[in-house]
């Protein structure tokens, strides 16, 4: 969970996190394998904006560090407006390169959604951020809360299995994560709440409190002398 001032890029931060994921992913090699999964099955990293305008800035961002990365070149697979996807290195042995062969499987999918908890269920995913999640509506299906139930409980199945039997966990805590990112909006709702409870030291939450000038530091002095008198 992040916290930050008035006036922060928290799209960008969202893009670094997601392009790390990704990248984290692929050096698995067989990232089904190693959580236990059909070979088959898509994971998938989520960013979830306040609406339709604020996830394409988010896809922009993260599809610039795609694309000015060579590590993802080779695993780059069909690339839209709402998602991209790559291939493993376990899909490029098993379907082919989609650089040969736009038909063959990439099993790794990076998702832009805007904040409608009833589009945003039944995939797996390893990696859920909700971006200025504090903006999000305080009621309905768009609800912070709703979300919020919505997709962060579909991180829970990436636990490492032993190689050999899948039905064996290797660890009891999951490499499912939820990203929490926010300029503050009133001390109510889902991420003041669950701001509260990471920095009164609950065990799963690592919690990160920022001051504009650190996260943004384009911003100049003039603009705080501005907002520290009114």
């Amino acid at each position: 969970f992040v916290a930050n001032g008035v006036t922060n890029h928290n799209t960008t931060i969202s893009a670094c996190i997601s392009a790390y994921e990704t990248y984290k992913l692929i050096n698995l090699g067989d990232p089904q394998r190693y959580y236990g999964l059909p070979a088959s099955n898509t994971i998938q990293l989520i960013s979830v904006a306040t609406d339709r305008d604020q996830a394409g800035l988010l896809y922009q961002e993260v599809s610039g560090h795609f694309s000015k990365c060579a590590f993802f070149a080779p695993y780059t697979a069909n690339n839209t407006q709402a998602y991209a996807r790559f291939q493993s290195p376990k899909d490029i042995e098993r379907y082919g390169s989609f650089s040969e062969n736009m038909n063959a499987k990439a099993t790794l999918k990076v998702t832009f959604r805007s904040c409608i908890a009833k589009g945003l269920r039944g995939a797996g995913n390893i990696l859920v951020i909700l971006d200025e999640v504090a903006h999000f509506t305080d009621s309905g299906q768009s609800s912070a809360d709703e979300v919020y139930k919505a997709v962060v409980p579909s991180r829970a199945a990436f636990t490492p299995k032993d190689l050999n039997n899948k039905l064996i966990k290797l660890s009891e805590t999951s490499d499912g994560r939820a990203i929490l990112i926010s300029s503050p909006l009133g001390k109510t709702g889902l991420f003041y709440r669950q701001f509260q409870l990471g920095m009164a030291g609950a065990k799963d939450i690592f919690c990160v409190q920022a001051p504009t000038w650190e996260v943004n530091p384009t911003v100049g002095t003039d603009y705080f002398e501005a907002e520290y008198r009114t």
